[in-house]
C-alpha cells in the first residue's frame, strides 16, 4: 500500500460583493440565482456554507464531509488516522494496523512478523508454536495434524504405494522401509548424492543398495551368484498429511524407476527427479492438493523444479502413458545435464 498524503483542502472560499462580481451566477450546487455575497472555490459558486459543503467529498469510512485537512490512501480518502487505521489490513500475528505489508501465501504479515520463524507445515509466521529437536518450528494449530508417529506415518506410506499403483500399473514386490527423520539428517543423506541448493528443503529421500555374492561349491566345480538388494525411503516427521502423501508417491516413484527401468540408472538428476515430481503432480491433481500442486509447479529450483516443467511441457498434464513411452525410449547418455528450458 503506498503511502498516504495528507492533503490540505485548498479552496479559496471569498466572500465577495455585488461590487466585486458585477454579474452574478447561479450556485453550482441549487442551481438558483446568487443575490448578494456567495462562496467561489474553483470557479465554482455557491449561495450559501450549505451548498458548499454538500459538495465537498465524504470520508471513506464514517461518510462525514471533508472540510479541512483529509488523508488519502489508495485513492481513497479519509477525514482522520483513526479511519484510516479502520480500513487497513491487520498482521495476522499482532494484528497491527498495516501502511506497509507483507503477503506470503495470501496471507498479510507486518515486516517484523514477515522474517519472523514460520512453521514447517503451513510455512507462515506464527503466534503461538514450538521449536523442534531439528531445529524447525511448527505453529500450535499444525501441531495437531503433522505426521510424529510411526503407525500414521505408515498407514499414509501405504496409501502412497497404492495410489502410485493407480496412476501406474506398476508397484515393486519388495516394500521399502521406512524411517522418519529430523530436517539435520536427511540433509546428511541428501548430500551424499547432490550439493544442496539454497533454499531447497527436501521432504524425502530414496535410498537403495544392491550387494551381489559369489560363491563356489564344496567341489569347486560352480559358482552360484546371489543379489541382495536393500531399500529405505527416509521421510521428514512433521509433516502434514497431504505433504506426506505427496512425498511418499514422488519417493515410491523413484523406487518404480530402479525396478523397472534399469537402463535409466544413469540419468540425470534433473530428469530422475522431473519424473518424480511430474507423478507427484498427477497426485496432487487428483486429491486436490492445491497447496502442494503450486509449490511443484512453481519451484525455482533448477533440478526439481525445471525437471518437472521439462516434463509438463514435453507432455502436458496428467499424461503418464506419454511419461511412460518417454521413459522406455530415452537413453540417458544422450541428454543434457540440464534440464532444457
Amino acid at each position: 500500500m503506498k503511502r498516504p498524503a495528507l492533503v490540505v483542502l485548498a479552496l479559496l472560499a471569498l466572500f465577495a460583493s455585488a461590487a466585486v462580481v458585477q454579474a452574478a451566477p447561479n450556485c453550482s450546487a441549487c442551481a438558483k440565482a446568487i443575490k448578494g455575497r456567495y462562496i467561489t472555490s474553483g470557479n465554482k459558486a455557491y449561495c450559501s456554507q450549505t451548498c458548499f459543503v454538500a459538495t465537498l467529498d465524504e470520508c471513506n469510512h464514517c461518510g462525514n464531509k471533508l472540510k479541512g485537512r483529509y488523508i488519502t490512501s489508495e485513492k481513497k480518502k479519509f477525514c482522520s488516522d483513526a479511519c484510516l487505521e479502520s480500513i487497513l489490513p491487520q498482521c495476522e500475528v499482532c494484528e497491527k494496523p498495516l501502511m506497509r505489508r507483507h503477503t506470503i501465501k495470501g496471507h498479510v504479515f507486518c515486516d517484523l512478523h514477515a522474517e519472523s520463524p514460520r512453521c514447517t507445515a503451513c510455512q507462515l509466521p506464527f503466534l503461538r508454536g514450538g521449536e523442534l529437536p531439528d531445529l524447525r518450528y511448527v505453529c500450535e494449530t499444525c501441531n495437531e495434524i503433522v505426521i510424529y508417529d510411526i503407525e500414521k506415518a505408515m498407514k499414509l506410506f501405504r496409501l502412497a504405494r497404492r495410489e502410485l499403483y493407480q496412476i501406474t500399473a506398476r508397484k515393486s514386490r519388495q516394500v521399502p522401509k521406512l524411517k522418519l527423520v529430523g530436517r539435520d539428517r536427511l540433509n546428511q543423506l541428501t548430500n551424499l548424492r547432490m550439493d544442496q541448493q539454497d533454499g531447497l528443503q527436501l521432504n524425502g529421500f530414496y535410498h537403495r543398495t544392491e550387494t551381489t555374492r559369489t560363491s563356489r561349491n564344496s567341489f569347486g566345480t560352480g559358482t552360484t551368484t546371489a543379489t541382495k538388494v536393500e531399500k529405505t525411503i527416509y521421510m521428514l516427521y512433521a509433516l502434514s498429511p497431504d505433504t506426506f502423501l505427496t512425498t511418499g508417491v514422488h519417493e515410491f516413484t523413484h523406487d518404480m524407476i530402479a525396478e523397472f527401468f534399469p537402463h535409466l540408472d544413469d540419468l540425470p538428476l534433473w530428469a530422475a527427479e522431473g519424473i518424480c515430481q511430474y507423478v507427484a503432480v498427477i497426485l496432487c491433481r487428483k486429491r486436490d492438493f492445491a497447496e502442494q500442486l503450486e509449490s511443484i509447479q512453481t519451484s525455482p529450483d533448477t533440478i526439481y523444479g525445471d525437471g518437472y516443467r521439462y516434463f509438463e511441457k514435453k507432455l502436458g498434464p496428467n499424461n503418464w502413458s506419454g511419461l511412460l513411452q518417454w521413459m522406455k525410449r530415452t537413453d540417458p547418455k544422450k541428454l543434457p545435464a540440464a534440464a532444457p528450458r
